[in-house]
């Protein structure tokens, strides 16, 4: 008021970052069939001992169960880490990494992970009971009885439980699926089910979609019919269960520890009695 100009003195704080590590799957099911899948998206190791999830039951507000992860672990950039029930069925027992009654949830109640102190995703909504369970895309109670698969397409985590929910299929984070659907667990990917034919390019077959070159497989051992290659055909880390086999690949490019065999017709008096070799696998 008497036109002097006030100084202002102001202090900033540097905005965390926060990594790309998020929820990539949820699992409630029949009995004991519990378990949440930690994503690392982030192009370099984490650390796990940086991370915390958090369970709040029946509608808290305050965590009812923690599990700080083991300071001894770490995850290396495109991989998970399974979190489930001790008394689970064994196909979720295949792929978990650490046990936890943290996952001891009941459809009703939010999941939280945390990085140091820093909450980054979440799964339903802290101190809020819906009832039953929240609905996911257009599933009612999807948090009950079923499996949640996080899209391809997300990033990041979202602690914005209602637009990672979302209200249709097309703008929820989720995929949706039924009772006791573990085919997806231990790949942030897509896993070949083999529910139609042995054809890799009929999204039937998939429990995701079809792959492309940046897309995570796996090759699931209790698939209906394993896949048939009979053109060129792309994904980015091929994870295949003992037993599985892939019929018709002349060329394929391996990154990693493979067996790998190739089959020759035997000669039976006529042209494909001579052949080229070599090996089937370029490193």
């Amino acid at each position: 008021t008497n036109g002097t100009v006030p100084t202002v003195n102001s202090s900033t704080s540097a905005v965390p970052t926060v990594p790309k590590v998020f929820f990539s799957e949820y699992i409630e099911g029949s009995s004991y069939n519990k378990s949440v899948e930690i994503y690392n998206g982030e192009s370099t190791t984490i650390n796990l001992s940086d991370y915390t999830i958090k369970l709040y039951s029946n509608g808290s507000a305050t965590a009812t169960t923690t599990l700080e992860l083991p300071a001894s672990s770490t995850l290396e950039s495109g991989g998970v880490y399974v979190i489930y029930h001790s008394s689970s069925s064994i196909d979720i027992k295949s792929k978990g990494d650490l046990t936890s009654g943290v996952v001891n949830f009941n459809g009703n109640d939010a999941v939280e992970l945390i990085y140091n102190g820093l909450s980054i995703d979440v799964i339903g909504v802290i101190g809020s009971n819906p009832g039953t369970a929240w609905d996911v895309a257009t599933t009612t109670n999807a948090t009950k009885d079923h499996t949640l698969v996080r899209k391809l397409s997300v990033t990041s985590g979202n602690t914005d439980w209602s637009s990672s929910a979302g209200t249709t299929v097309a703008n929820s984070e989720w995929i949706v699926l039924g009772v006791d659907q573990f085919n997806n667990l231990g790949v942030f990917g897509t896993a070949w089910v083999g529910t139609t034919s042995n054809s890799w390019t009929t999204s039937s077959n998939w429990d995701v979609q079809i792959p492309d070159a940046t897309v995570n497989v796996l090759l699931k051992q209790s698939a209906s019919n394993y896949p048939t290659i009979s053109s060129a055909a792309n994904c980015n880390n091929l994870i295949a269960e003992s037993g599985v086999s892939i019929v018709g690949i002349d060329y394929l490019t391996v990154s990693g520890t493979s067996t790998v065999e190739r089959f020759i017709s035997a000669y039976t008096g006529d042209s494909d009695g001579y052949h080229f070799l070599s090996s089937p696998v370029s490193f």
